[in-house]
């Protein structure tokens, strides 16, 4: 082999490297861009879920709200029922409650 061979074959050794070098910059990059792409993806999603959760959570609890407010309506409508009723029907309503309970009113 002659020196201009060695010089050549050197040469071409350079620039296989040369080319290696920058297709493995070009993957880094590619990997970098895809890498970002995915977190930014993430993040948006992760703030979407976040605030469904909190529409759910503020949903849940006006329905919550609701709900303990038609339990006390209904039981002040009870309580004001009860307090319309006459002491002597509370009385027989007791008595026959009491029989019941001791075993007498059978």
């Amino acid at each position: 082999m002659t020196i201009e061979s060695l010089q050549k074959i050197i040469a071409l050794e350079e620039e296989l490297n040369a080319a290696e070098q920058a297709e493995q910059e070009k993957v880094s990059l590619w990997l970098k861009e895809q890498q970002d792409e995915i977190l930014q993806r993430h993040a948006a999603e992760l703030t979407a879920l976040t605030e469904k959760k909190t529409e759910a959570a503020k949903q849940a609890e006006e329905e919550a709200e609701k709900k303990a407010a038609a339990i006390v309506q209904e039981a002040k409508a009870r309580a004001e029922g009860l307090d319309r009723l006459d002491d002597a029907v509370l009385r027989r309503h007791l008595k026959n409650i009491l029989k019941h309970i001791t075993g007498q009113g059978s």
